[in-house]
Formats: C-alpha cells, sequence, structure tokens
C-alpha cells in the first residue's frame, strides 16, 4: 500500500490516494487505488461581543469577536447598519460579524450597540450682568446666548422676570436663557438687567449773580429743574458771606435740586450788595 497526500485548495481540504499493489509469486502485479476526499464543511464558531449602550458622542470601537475553527485559520469582519431614533442623539448600530474559514464555511454574529443622549448643551456665550439708565430704551435689548452641543442642534429661548419699578426710575430684570437639544436635555443660564436712576437733575435756566441795592430784600430766583426718572425736590439755603459790612453783606445763595434717588445737582447766585444810593 502507498498512501499519498494532496493538499487542497483550504487547510481543511485535501485528497488521500491509497495505492494497492497485490503480487503473485511470479512476480505478476495488479494494482488498485481508492480515493478518500477529505472537505472542511465545518463553519467557524463566532460570538461577536457583549450588547452595549453608549453616549452619541463617544467613538463605537470595533471590538474583535471571539472565532474559532477545527481545520483551519479564519478571517473575520465587520458591517455597521445604522438606525436613527427619536431625536439626533439617539440610534442604534447593528454590527454584523462575519468570520470566514479557508474553505469558505462563514458564520454570523450580531451585536447591537444602543446610543443615547444624556447630556445637556453647554453655553458658550453669556451676555454679562448690565447696569443702565432708568431712561435708555436700549436698556433691555436682548443679546441672546450661545450654546452648543455635544450630539445635535440647540434651541435658545429665554424668559423675563421683571420687578417692579420702585417709582423712582429703579427696577430689575432677571433673564434666563433655556437651552435645550433634540432629546430634551436643558441646560440654563442668567443675566441680570438692573434700572437705576444714576443721572443727577438738570438746571434749564441760566443762573447768573446779581446785584442790589442794600436795604433791597433778596428777592425770589426760581429756577426750571428737570429729571430724567423722577420728580424733583429743590432746597435753597442762602449764606451771609460778610454781614458786618455796611451794606449789609453778600448772601450767596445755593439751590439743591435732588431726584428721589438722590443724585443732586447744585447751582449758586452771588448776591452783591451796593450802596449807591447817596
Amino acid at each position: 500500500i502507498v498512501t499519498e497526500i494532496i493538499p487542497g485548495d483550504a487547510l481543511g481540504n485535501l485528497t488521500i490516494l491509497h495505492t494497492y499493489t497485490a503480487t503473485d509469486l511470479c512476480g505478476n502485479q495488479t494494482q488498485d487505488l481508492w480515493t478518500v476526499s477529505v472537505v472542511d464543511l465545518e463553519a467557524p464558531v463566532l460570538a461577536a461581543p457583549d450588547n452595549i449602550t453608549g453616549s452619541c458622542d463617544d467613538p463605537v470601537e470595533v471590538i474583535p469577536p471571539s472565532v474559532s475553527d477545527e481545520c483551519g485559520s479564519v478571517t473575520w469582519t465587520s458591517d455597521d447598519e445604522f438606525v436613527q431614533g427619536a431625536c439626533s442623539g439617539q440610534a442604534t448600530i447593528y454590527r454584523t460579524y462575519t468570520a470566514t474559514d479557508d474553505a469558505g464555511n462563514h458564520s454570523e454574529d450580531i451585536q447591537v450597540i444602543t446610543l443615547i443622549d444624556t447630556t445637556p448643551p453647554v453655553f458658550t456665550f453669556v451676555p454679562e450682568d448690565i447696569t443702565f439708565s432708568c431712561d435708555d430704551p436700549q436698556g433691555l435689548d436682548l443679546i441672546m446666548a450661545q450654546a452648543q452641543d455635544n450630539c445635535g442642534d440647540v434651541t435658545i429661548t429665554h424668559e423675563d422676570l421683571t420687578t417692579e419699578d420702585d417709582g423712582n426710575g429703579n427696577f430689575s430684570v432677571l433673564r434666563t436663557f433655556w437651552a435645550s437639544d433634540d432629546c430634551g436635555n436643558v441646560a440654563s443660564a442668567s443675566q441680570t438687567l438692573a434700572a437705576q436712576d444714576i443721572t443727577p437733575p438738570t438746571f434749564l435756566s441760566d443762573v447768573e449773580d446779581i446785584i442790589i441795592e442794600c436795604g433791597q430784600p433778596i428777592p425770589d430766583t426760581p429756577v426750571e429743574v428737570v429729571d430724567n426718572c423722577g420728580e424733583v425736590s429743590i432746597l435753597v439755603e442762602d449764606l451771609n458771606l460778610n454781614p458786618d459790612s455796611c451794606q449789609g453783606g453778600n448772601i450767596l445763595r445755593t439751590i439743591t435740586a435732588t431726584d428721589p434717588s438722590g443724585n443732586s445737582a447744585q447751582e449758586s447766585i452771588l448776591f452783591q450788595r451796593v450802596d449807591t444810593t447817596p
């Protein structure tokens, strides 16, 4: 018996040739051939990685599966099917692993990867708190905040909560910004806008020094004063600068205008007494 092994086109495939020779005493021979074909018909054993849940912004790495084969080496590949979820940050990846041996036998297994979005947006810009004059029409102008999200678009809204004006032009606004992503995750930030009366009253009439004859009464000096945010109170104070003078002394009149927030402005008038009467 002569045995010859002929390799096939794969590690698990081969042909075994058994040549039988019969010889009699006179040396006559006859032969017969027995052919045995060995074929790899068993697919590799394949186990995909466990199903996982991850964040929408995390890279989903391909993890090698567990593979084995009884007759030879095995190669494997993976193919992803991406199915979008209800929002931009949700999805399901069906990762199909395929293992193939040298003989072309193959097996498949699927790993399910669930992507979720639980991270709220992040504000990249929030307007600073400001204090503005109560008569500034642009003090409450909207400067929109800005935000970005790890997995999708962001929608920004705002809401104003205003305190009651104290009657003197002072009030505040708490402006809250809301940043929402497609999956309902929300972040908030706030800005405070304070309206204050920081401007003193303004004298509209010119105030000039006055010369009066000694012995004459000090005249009234009405002035016109306005304020940007409220009513104005006027305080008039006279000071005799030289009461021992023969003319009766010069009078310095100080006019103080004050608004309800305590801002004030002053003007002064000098009444100069002279004696021109013989």
